[in-house]
């Protein structure tokens, strides 16, 4: 028997076998297992790897033009990663990635266990790095007795910390204001920021950070840096997609080790930043140059009435910034003469048996100048120019 045809009106009729599929309940809807949860998590992972670059480790070329006993370098040597002076190996990217895409990190409470390691795979070949293959490649000496850093950020004075740190204790702010950081501690921003603590943003330093540097430069800090950087690495798995990938020269060099397969792994790509030599701390002429050019050098003819204004309000504000750093200059050499003077008084009247007393410095007394160019912003002579992430 045919099945009976419903009449929905107007001479429109459809079988009854032909109607619309049954909803189904949300009840009854497939719910994802652990195990796809755990692969969709994967894919995800593997995806954002291959957008987020690379933060390559800036060694130190020490081309003889660096000031004697530079405290960073002091430092550097003390804590036993002289490594940082030697050439840079370099990395390949492909390599990296495939080292980051397929790592499995130890459980959390299992980062500082002995024989804690991060184990990944190149191909088919597995691969793994712990602290003891970080500290052989490096040519460190990891430390037997206590170790005593690192310590929690509030074990640090920041009045102290500001004091070492800054040229002006009163530029200190957190983010940290690297470009008015003193020489010191602006390299070593750079060394920190790429070397060990890829996390942090050289441009913008946050309080941990700062800490850092203050008890890297510390006599008495011992730390075992082989185990900091491993735990860097597998702080890596869990840190926003925006991160680049930390210590591709290192894993590079220890994948290379292995031998693992693949032609195409052993060529380097290009560091960028690149190494870190003297020009890091003196202004070359060639930047110099640049920037008078950039002011003096008329825009072409074509250009609108906009880009001559910029250019000459450029050109007036580089006026007044060097006005107003001429005048700051005159008053600090008339202080200084007449300091000069005055001891030179004192020491007269001793020669001449007159009893003047202990010599006091005279108190200078800080008015305010009538200034033509107090309102032009001051020029930052230690801009950092880190990215940061």
């Amino acid at each position: 028997m045919a099945p009976k045809k419903q009449n929905l009106g107007k001479g429109k009729a459809v079988d009854g076998a032909s109607s619309a599929p049954e909803e189904v309940p949300k009840s009854r809807a497939k719910r994802r297992d652990r195990e796809q949860i755990e692969r969709d998590s994967q894919e995800e992972w593997e995806a954002s790897i291959k957008e987020r670059g690379v933060k390559n480790e800036r060694h130190i070329v020490d081309d003889g033009l660096w000031p004697v006993n530079f405290p960073p370098f002091l430092a550097i040597r003390d804590q036993g990663l002289r490594y940082w002076f030697k050439p840079n190996p370099g990395y390949n990217n492909a390599l990296v990635e495939e080292f980051y895409k397929n790592m499995i990190v130890p459980e959390p409470g299992q980062y500082l266990a002995s024989g804690a390691r991060i184990t990944s795979k190149i191909g088919a070949t597995p691969v793994f790095i712990d602290a003891a293959e970080i500290a052989t490649v490096m040519g460190y000496q990891r430390p037997t007795g206590p170790i005593n850093y690192p310590r929690p950020d509030e074990a640090f004075n920041q009045d102290v910390v500001a004091g070492y740190m800054y040229e002006n204790r009163r530029n200190a702010r957190i983010p940290h204001w690297p470009g008015r950081f003193t020489t010191a501690y602006r390299f070593l921003n750079q060394v920190v920021c790429y070397n060990l603590y890829p996390r942090g943003r050289e441009g913008a330093p946050q309080r941990s950070v700062g800490n850092l540097m203050f008890g890297f430069m510390e006599e008495d800090t011992v730390c075992d840096w082989a185990l900091y950087i491993l735990l860097q690495m597998c702080d890596f798995r869990d840190a926003p997609t925006t991160l680049r990938m930390p210590f591709p020269c290192l894993i590079t060099t220890i994948l290379r080790s292995r031998n693992v397969p693949g032609r195409r792994f052993y060529s380097n790509d290009d560091l960028l930043p690149g190494d870190l030599d003297s020009s890091f701390i003196q202004r070359s002429r060639a930047q110099i140059r640049g920037v008078e050019g950039s002011l003096l050098t008329p825009p072409p003819a074509s250009a609108s009435t906009k880009t001559w204004l910029e250019k000459i309000f450029g050109c007036m504000t580089g006026l007044a910034r060097s006005q107003r750093k001429l005048k700051r200059e005159q008053r600090q050499l008339a202080r200084n003469q007449a300091d000069i003077i005055d001891r030179q008084r004192h020491m007269e009247a001793q020669i001449s048996g007159q009893n003047p007393g202990p010599f006091r410095p005279r108190r200078w007394l800080v008015l305010e100048v009538s200034d033509d160019f107090a309102d032009a912003p001051e020029e930052d002579e230690h801009s950092d120019a880190g990215d940061g992430d």
